[in-house]
């Protein structure tokens, strides 16, 4: 059996020194005495394991055990946890963004003041996940000084995107797909990070505790920022590592509107139905929220369309040979590629095909929603070389919606 396994130096800007801990980031948790032994074995102070939190409650759960027993609660194991799961996506901008902007990052060393500052508070602030959980005990008195150490994790988050944005100002700035993602995924990481301000405030909390605005935020946090910083790094290290430019920056470009479009489409009617109340970990919501969910699910498909480009895009950049080896098919050293053959005109032929079924919805509900999802499909074929069909399916979505308008529907 295979874990990964980081030995980090909490509390420490050098290496030997600081708290040190290990962190085991896991699939699935593994029996408790295998977790004893395992933290045995490493005989460090603490070993910290975290696994994904299926439930959507949290985003981690995180255990630590010491040589010899499990304990409730380690500091300097949660920070160092925090560091191996959180702070690579940040360190991706500081990297990125000084190299297409030709000059040196902005203010560097005020940003390591900052996260010195968001470090120590986020060290002290799990109270501030429980303005509502124990009303009229001291965990109010608690609360009052929470609200300002939560706001003080905002600093390192504003100087950095100070600095970022300073960096990129009148510079001969490279557009890159990956410079775009990270241009975009700082604006998602302004938007979230005032989410958060409002959240950490008790009087707003009061309101949006536990509903679904909290899942909007994160999910605005993580697909929007963290998730388009991880795409950043993609378009950017890909070359790098196979010798191939990208196949195209059409396609780039597309997969970033695609996610963007569909990210928020999805993430403001969670927001929306927590201003009116929505709880959050309900498998079924109450039915007056039905709406702004059924408006939400055309956004996520328009997710998956922008990921299935990534992945097109990404199999044509390393080659079809690469991608059959990886899947397992055998290769023989004489296989050619027909000339002829374009994996493109496939792609936009599922993607004709995909406007047309669109467009078959508006026969059943909301031909408003439905259409321009498939009209935005079959122009996304045309430019991928299947013009007829793409245009085909433009038009077929277009009429199709007409119909929808005039009140005709198939009966279900």
């Amino acid at each position: 059996m295979k874990i990964p396994y980081w030995h980090v130096d909490a509390f420490a800007s050098r290496p030997f020194a600081g708290n040190q801990a290990a962190v085991m980031p896991l699939d699935e948790w593994l029996p408790d005495a295998t977790l004893q032994a395992i933290g045995a074995e490493n005989n460090f102070a603490e070993t910290a394991f975290v696994v994904k939190d299926a439930t959507g409650a949290a985003d981690w759960e995180l255990r630590w055990f010491t040589p010899g027993l499990e304990i409730r609660l380690c500091g300097h194991a949660t920070l160092a946890a925090g560091h191996v799961l959180l702070f690579p996506a940040v360190a991706v901008y500081y990297h990125l963004i000084p190299r297409y902007a030709k000059r040196p990052l902005v203010a560097g060393h005020i940003i390591g003041v900052g996260w010195l500052i968001g470090v120590c508070a986020n060290v002290v602030i799990g109270a501030h996940h429980m303005y509502l959980d124990f009303p009229n005990t001291f965990q109010q008195t608690v609360n009052l000084g929470m609200q300002p150490l939560t706001y003080a994790v905002t600093i390192p988050s504003a100087l950095s995107l100070y600095s970022l944005s300073f960096t990129i100002y009148r510079s001969d700035f490279e557009w890159t797909p990956a410079a775009r993602f990270l241009a975009v995924g700082m604006v998602s990481w302004l938007v979230a990070g005032l989410q958060g301000v409002g959240l950490a405030t008790i009087q707003y909390d009061a309101l949006a505790h536990n509903t679904l605005w909290v899942v909007g935020h994160f999910h605005n946090m993580a697909l929007l920022n963290i998730g388009l910083v991880v795409f950043a790094a993609a378009y950017a290290f890909v070359p790098q590592l196979t010798g191939r430019d990208w196949h195209s920056r059409r396609l780039a470009d597309w997969h970033l509107v695609l996610t963007v479009v569909g990210g928020y489409g999805s993430v403001v009617p969670w927001m929306l139905q927590g201003l009116e109340g929505a709880p959050r970990r309900w498998a079924v919501l109450p039915q007056k929220y039905e709406t702004l969910s059924q408006i939400a699910l055309p956004f996520v498909l328009l997710i998956a369309i922008g990921q299935a480009i990534f992945f097109y895009n990404l199999a044509r950049t390393i080659g079809w040979r690469s991608v059959r080896m990886s899947l397992g098919s055998h290769v023989h050293s004489d296989d050619t590629v027909n000339p002829t053959e374009r994996p493109s005109e496939a792609l936009g032929a599922v993607l004709a095909g995909a406007g047309v079924a669109l467009g078959l919805l508006c026969l059943t509900s909301k031909p408003l929603v439905w259409a321009p999802l498939g009209i935005l499909a079959g122009y996304t074929a045309t430019t991928l070389g299947t013009r007829r069909q793409g245009w085909w399916a433009v038009l077929a979505a277009a009429v199709l919606m007409l119909v929808g308008l005039a009140g005709f529907r198939v009966p279900s």
